[in-house]
């Protein structure tokens, strides 16, 4: 089903709202509380399933609030194959309209109009899909169940998903004379029937007999055709025996070879160890005679650098001081900007506080007195209710009463009845009492009892009352004081005052649920007590900073706000410059002073270092001069040259070795060699065996000869072959019994497994855009959720959190909405969801929403917009207020 359109009149506490919702896709329903979202959904229930003239507790809540009129609902639905706009007027003017536009052109009114409407409905909607579907207010947390849905809409999707097709009461006959076939010839525990057992015990001995004759048959053939086979495997193995001794000797060469490659590696390496040695010792001498140079050069370098950096530093003291004392001027006048700049930002903050407080102040006590207000309402309304001694029940016994009462009179008055019509001027006494008529004047008199008429001087007339009449009296009397009892315990004078009492109370109700709504929302997460306390911290906070909350003259605009957060932020920057002016100055003047200490250690250690300087200059000539008696420094480097060129020949010569090993493939050649000598001696060994095992086969065979085995096995097969024949017979009809009852309840109970598949992996591939990609679930036997599996961990559905019951509840209904065709389908409602879930998932939720919405109509009714804003692609209606 889909819905077009829909339209409210005088419905509740709707004047006239139309909502034309999209297809397919998703359609967001704004509006605050009481502007009747909810009241959509209740009205299309109410317009599908009860006629115009309904009494309904339901009907009856739908009349509009302050208004004499009835309450009215028009949509235009597609359902199946029908497109139709059905309208209807409760409790005034009642009336029922069905226009139906396609396939064929109807027009139906009042009760035929109804009784079409849930005859199409019945046709093309399952209403158990329509309520599955939704999720009204105070429903969040709890699953739809689709086990029991009808097979017109999901049962035939998953039918038709899992391959099978739902049984029917032909596919159910046959399974049951399946059954009744196995019965035949097997017992419940696939166990063989007694006549079978029986019949088999009868031919048993025969085939034994079969057997043993066949049995030794089989047993000298296959001697026979041993014997044969292993002449074979002998002349194979004497030829692989052939080729394995080739192939031994041709390694055994081959590893022969290998004892000189090895040799020449060896000698290579020992005469690289000799050469890197060498090589060692003359790099270390030529390091040691750089070494001297150097240290040489390095300390002449030093001497040169201490005189120049001991002449350099005896200037900077004299610099240094009067550095250091312009940096305290500044210091000193860097603080006190810094103090002042402090008090100004002490006193905006003040000034910014002052703004907050008195704004949040007239907040709180708008809502305290809107709290307050609510109180009120809510007590008048439940001092009505305490009163109130008429609701529904009892005006209906009323009204039972009245109307007793008026078919009573009516039918009182349907008695005889004596008129007396004046000829002349005359006076007539009636029961005691003159009655006075005048000419053409008359009168009627009724009466359940005897009744006396004079005429005076003319007549006196004495009617007698019947048993009817008398009956009809009593009746009267009787109905009369059955109302006049009710109306007393009720507390109301008549029927109409109990009518305007059940309205006063039904008004109660809704005010105390109004005034219980509003005293909520004001609250929200306070209590009455904490909303006055905080009003009371606030008053105290405001008379701490001189200001009097009752006549405060604080501006508390936007602007002003504007102005004190500029304030704020002008009087931080300027206190942030002062601080960082008086920080840099704090900075230099802490490291002047830790120059002038540093240039007077240094004009010490200068002069010591000249000294030490000078002293390793002549140290470092000395020990070069002595190196160099020893050996020159070209002797030195051109030894450190030769011994490089041995070694690095050397290293030439191994790799060449190294490079014939492996070519030479040593370790396979050894390995081949090996295998190639166990292969030779394994087939020999085989070779040996097999020629002995034939001996004695063909030594059997001859010693045993035939001995008439093949004369009779044919009789005795012969005589069997007749007996068995009605066996197999039955036994074949036995064994596609049983074939055809385990196939057909294979499959069954498959069919019955891949059932819920469809609809779980349509949950999954929704729940994975919340949950994340290893969402995995499991489905009961009603296709609820039983459990959750996610991040390895799996959870009942019971033990989840709020948020997540109620986000896998949705879910499991979009699921099932794009899984059931356009044809068979219905809407999606939501009304008031996703409060349980955290900002993050509400904005995964809403992308599976939207996906989902690509297959099926959505409908969301909210009072909270921002719970959908990451719907994608949505169409969004505001209600008025």
């Amino acid at each position: 089903m889909k819905l077009h359109r829909i339209t409210l009149r005088n419905f509740r506490g709707v004047r006239e709202c139309t909502i034309e919702p999209s297809l397919t896709g998703v359609t967001i329903i704004e509006g605050n509380n009481e502007v009747g979202k909810s009241t959509i959904a209740e009205a299309l229930d109410l317009l599908l399933t009860y006629p115009d003239d309904s009494k309904h507790s339901l009907v009856k809540a739908a009349k509009p609030i302050g208004a004499d009129v009835g309450a009215e609902v028009e949509a235009e639905l597609t359902s199946g194959k029908f497109r139709f706009v059905l309208s209807k007027r409760w409790h005034r003017e009642r009336q029922t309209l069905l226009e139906v536009l396609e396939p064929a052109h109807e027009q139906r009114t009042g009760r035929e109009a109804h009784d079409r409407a849930i005859e199409i409905l019945d046709e093309s909607l399952d209403r158990g899909l329509l309520e599955a579907l939704r999720i009204t207010q105070g429903d969040a947390l709890g699953q739809a169940t689709f086990g029991n849905l009808r097979a017109g809409s999901l049962g035939a999707v998953l039918d038709v998903a899992s391959e099978g097709v739902r049984a029917g009461e032909a596919e159910e006959s046959l399974w049951e004379r399946i059954a009744d076939e196995r019965d035949r010839y097997w017992t419940k525990t696939m166990k063989p029937a007694k006549d079978r057992t029986e019949r088999a015990a009868r031919i048993a001995e025969l085939e034994r007999t079969v057997a043993e004759a066949e049995a030794d048959l089989r047993s000298l053939d296959a001697t026979t055709a041993e014997v044969i086979s292993l002449g074979e495997e002998i002349e194979r193995l004497g030829t692989n025996l052939a080729e394995a001794r080739a192939e031994r000797e041709a390694a055994a060469k081959e590893v022969a070879g290998l004892a000189a490659l090895r040799h020449g590696h060896e000698r290579a390496a020992s005469e690289l160890g000799r050469a890197e040695a060498e090589l060692r010792a003359s790099q270390g001498a030529a390091r040691t005679r750089s070494e001297l140079r150097s240290a040489v050069e390095r300390t002449q370098e030093e001497a040169a650098q201490a005189r120049a950096a001991f002449e350099a530093a005896s200037p900077d003291a004299v610099r240094i001081e009067g550095a250091i004392a312009e940096r305290k001027e500044a210091l000193a006048t860097a603080n006190a900007t810094t103090i002042e700049a402090q008090r100004v930002v002490e006193e905006a903050q003040r000034a910014r506080r002052t703004i907050e407080a008195v704004l949040q102040l007239d907040q709180l006590r708008e809502r305290q007195d809107r709290v307050a207000a609510a109180r009120v309402q809510a007590i008048a309304a439940e001092a009505v209710l305490q009163r109130a001694r008429v609701d529904a029940d009892m005006l209906e016994l009323i009204e039972r009463a009245y109307l007793a009462v008026v078919e009573a009179r009516a039918a009182e008055q349907g008695a005889a009845a004596l008129t007396i019509e004046a000829l002349a001027d005359l006076d007539a006494i009636v029961a005691g009492e003159v009655t006075h008529l005048r000419v053409g004047e008359h009168t009627v008199l009724r009466s359940s009892t005897d009744i006396e008429i004079e005429l005076p001087g003319v007549a006196r007339l004495t009617i007698a009352s019947t048993e009817e009449g008398r009956s009809l009296a009593q009746g009267r009397a009787e109905a009369e004081a059955a109302l006049t009892q009710l109306c007393n315990d009720a507390g109301v004078d008549d029927l109409s005052a109990a009518r305007q009492a059940l309205r006063e109370r039904e008004e109660a109700l809704r005010s105390r649920t109004v005034a219980a709504e509003r005293i909520a929302v004001d609250l929200r997460d306070l209590t009455l007590e904490a909303l006055d306390g905080l009003i009371a911290g606030l008053i105290t906070e405001l008379a701490a900073l001189g200001i009097d909350p009752e006549a405060s003259d604080v501006a508390t605009s936007i602007d002003a706000q504007a102005e004190a957060d500029a304030a704020i932020a002008e009087a931080t920057a300027a206190l942030a410059a002062a601080t960082q002016a008086a920080n840099e100055a704090r900075t230099a003047l802490g490291g002047l002073e830790s120059q002038r200490s540093s240039v007077e250690v240094a004009l010490a250690g200068h002069q010591g270092r000249v000294e030490r300087a000078d002293d390793a200059v002549v140290a470092a000539l000395a020990a070069l001069e002595a190196a160099r008696a020893a050996a020159t420094d070209h002797d030195v480097d051109a030894g450190a040259e030769d011994a490089q060129r041995q070694a690095e020949l050397a290293a030439a010569r191994v790799t060449d070795a190294e490079r014939a090993l492996r070519e030479a493939n040593a370790d396979s050649l050894e390995e081949l060699a090996t295998n190639a000598e166990a292969s030779a001696t394994r087939l020999d060994r085989d070779l040996s065996a097999r020629r002995e095992h034939r001996a004695g086969l063909q030594a059997t065979i001859e010693a045993a000869g035939e001995r008439g085995l093949a004369h009779s096995f044919d009789v005795a097969q012969s005589e069997l072959v007749h007996r068995k024949a009605e066996h197999q017979r039955i036994e074949a009809r036995a064994a596609a019994a049983r074939l055809l009852y385990e196939t057909f309840d294979a499959r069954r109970t498959a069919a019955r497994a891949r059932y819920a598949d469809p609809l779980r992996e349509a949950i999954e591939s929704l729940g994975r855009l919340v949950f994340g990609a290893d969402l995995e679930i499991t489905l009961g036997e009603d296709l609820s959720i039983q459990q959750r599996t996610l991040g390895g961990e799996t959870l009942p559905f019971d033990q989840l959190s709020g948020g997540a019951r109620e986000q896998l509840s949705i879910l499991g209904r979009l699921a099932c909405a794009t899984l059931v065709s356009a044809e068979d389908g219905a809407p999606v409602l939501f009304d008031d969801t996703l409060g349980f879930t955290d900002p993050t998932r509400l904005k995964t939720m809403g992308a599976a929403i939207s996906a989902a919405g690509k297959r099926c109509q959505v409908i969301v009714l909210t009072c909270t917009p921002g719970r959908y804003t990451s719907v994608g692609a949505a169409e969004v209606i505001r209600l008025p207020q």
